[in-house]
């Protein structure tokens, strides 16, 4: 995909994962990667979410370990930005209760 003006800024990101990470800002930019949903939507939608910290980099997504239990982990978004622009490109993002959806 070509970026054409007015789009996204780089990296580009795919629909799968514009749509993983609209999920992700919809609970607060972070989540236990091993317990719940987020281990369960990136393997339903092949997400090598390990890659993606490579390819994007701490500044933009990041895996830490918790201090309690160093085994667990912890995904948290931190660009928020650029990843609100790639949901809204892709039409993925999740709105809040609040808000009402355009028609």
């Amino acid at each position: 995909m070509a970026l054409e003006r007015g789009d996204p800024p780089p990296p580009v990101v795919g629909y799968d994962l514009a749509r993983f990470l609209a999920w992700l800002k919809k609970r607060d930019g972070y989540c236990d990667y091993e317990e719940g949903e987020c281990y369960c939507r990136c393997a339903k939608t092949d997400i090598d979410l390990f890659g993606l910290v490579k390819e994007y980099g701490p500044g933009r997504i990041a895996i830490y370990r918790t201090n309690r239990t160093p085994s667990k982990k912890l995904v948290k978004l931190h660009d928020w930005n650029w990843a609100d622009a790639w949901a809204i490109y892709y039409g993925v993002e999740i709105p809040h209760h609040r808000h009402r959806k355009g028609m």
